[in-house]
């Protein structure tokens, strides 16, 4: 899924993106904390997740969660999405899920516009 998603005709940042989710290096709270010791709340607006780490910053904050779930569900062949099925979106794993026929976009071409929405 790295090559296919690494290859894909999407926009540098979406690669980007994925690459910093798997290396943990997201501007997220918990890396903010480690480097610069500041507090690791959430900075969406509205969100009072008091810990954001990754998983929070990329799929479950409310906002983003919707977003996914939205997405997801109206473009791919699977039409329920759990949180565990969320974080293997992004892994290296083959997808297990497909795109709807009526779409023409590929798997990765999916996920980036998801990623820089993010």
């Amino acid at each position: 899924q790295w090559r296919r998603f690494w290859r894909a005709k999407i926009p540098h940042r979406a690669r980007t993106m994925w690459w910093r989710f798997k290396r943990d290096w997201l501007p997220c709270g918990t890396l903010r904390h480690k480097i610069w010791k500041q507090e690791p709340h959430c900075s969406m607006a509205g969100c009072r997740e008091r810990y954001e780490d990754k998983a929070h910053h990329t799929f479950q904050c409310t906002p983003k969660y919707i977003a996914w779930q939205t997405i997801l569900k109206q473009h791919t062949s699977k039409t329920v999405w759990s949180d565990d099925d969320l974080h293997k979106v992004l892994s290296f794993q083959p997808p297990s899920f497909d795109i709807k026929p009526q779409f023409n976009i590929t798997i990765p071409q999916l996920l980036a516009c998801c990623l820089i929405g993010i």
